[in-house]
C-alpha cells in the first residue's frame, strides 16, 4: 500500500527554482547530450513557421496524451509536450529531468529537473508540477483523475494498476507506489517492483508532463479548441478551428535554446 508521505497531491505550483546538490546511488542515468526530437516523427523537414498548418483537417477532440489512444494525437502530442526522458535510438536520456539515479533494488529512482524548462505561459516545470502529473494517472481519487480508469490505458498498460487496488495476495496491483517530493527541482519515484523499462515508458508521450493547474480551471474544455493547449515542447499550437492544426517553433523551449 502507498505509503501517505509518498504521496502528496498539489495543485499549487511553486515558481521559484532552487539549485541542487548531488544526490547519491550506485546506477546513473541521463548524463551526456539532451535528446531532440526524432525528425521521422516532426510534421516538416524544417522548423515550423507561425502558422504552419502540418495536421490539416485535425479532427480530434482533445490533445490530452494521457487519455488518448489516437496514434495523430499521440504524435501531436510528441512535438507540443514534453516528457522526463527522451529517447536517442533505444536510449533513454536526458528530457524534462536532466539526469537520474537508480536504486540498488530498483525501487527508487531519484530525479532531477532541469531548472530552465517552463510551459508557453511561462509556468515553470518544478516538482509540484510532475507530482500532479503522476498523482492525476495513479490516484481514482485525485479531482483530476476523472472518475474513470478505462480512460488511462497507457496506465494500465505499463503499471497495471491504481492506487487502492489489490492483488488476490493482498499486495498493491500496480508497479507503481508513489512519488516524493525532495525539494523544488527533485523528486524520487517509488515502486512495488523493479522497472527495466521505467525510463523508456517515461518517455512515451501518453506520459507527458501537463500543465494541471489549467486542467483544474478548464474541466472539460482542457485541451481542446475552446480551452487551452499549454504547450510545454518543442512547438505549440497557434491555431485550431475546421481548417486544422497550425503549429510554430517554440522559442522558449529549453531544447530550442541550447
Amino acid at each position: 500500500m502507498i505509503k501517505s508521505k509518498w504521496l502528496t497531491i498539489s495543485l499549487s505550483f511553486v515558481l521559484v527554482i532552487f539549485l541542487f546538490a548531488g544526490c547519491g546511488g550506485n546506477t546513473q542515468g541521463g548524463v551526456g547530450d539532451n535528446a531532440t526530437l526524432d525528425d521521422a516523427n516532426a510534421p516538416a523537414e524544417d522548423p515550423l513557421e507561425v502558422g504552419d498548418l502540418p495536421y490539416p483537417g485535425f479532427s480530434a477532440e482533445k490533445l490530452d496524451p494521457a487519455i488518448s489512444e489516437d496514434e495523430v494525437v499521440l504524435e501531436v502530442s510528441e512535438l507540443i509536450y514534453d516528457r522526463l526522458v527522451h529517447l536517442d535510438g533505444d536510449t533513454p536520456v536526458a528530457g524534462l529531468a536532466a539526469s537520474w539515479v537508480v536504486s540498488d533494488d530498483g525501487l527508487t529512482y531519484q530525479f532531477k529537473l532541469r531548472p530552465n524548462a517552463q510551459f508557453i505561459d511561462g509556468t515553470w516545470i518544478s516538482t509540484d508540477v510532475v507530482m500532479a502529473n503522476f498523482n492525476r494517472w495513479f490516484d481514482p481519487e485525485n479531482p483530476l483523475h476523472g472518475g474513470d480508469n478505462a480512460k488511462y490505458a497507457a496506465w494500465i498498460e505499463n503499471f497495471i494498476g491504481f492506487n487502492g487496488e489489490f492483488a488476490e495476495d493482498g499486495k498493491p496491483l500496480s508497479k507503481f507506489d508513489g512519488i516524493e517530493k525532495v525539494d523544488n527541482l527533485e523528486f524520487l519515484l517509488h515502486l512495488n517492483a523493479p522497472m527495466d523499462d521505467l525510463l523508456t515508458i517515461l518517455a512515451k508521450p501518453e506520459f507527458s508532463i501537463l500543465n494541471m493547474s489549467v486542467l483544474a480551471s478548464e474541466g472539460d474544455l482542457f485541451a481542446t479548441q475552446e480551452g487551452s493547449v499549454t504547450s510545454s515542447g518543442a512547438y505549440y499550437v497557434v491555431n485550431w478551428d475546421q481548417t486544422g492544426l497550425a503549429l510554430a517553433e517554440n522559442g522558449d523551449y529549453w531544447g530550442n535554446q541550447e
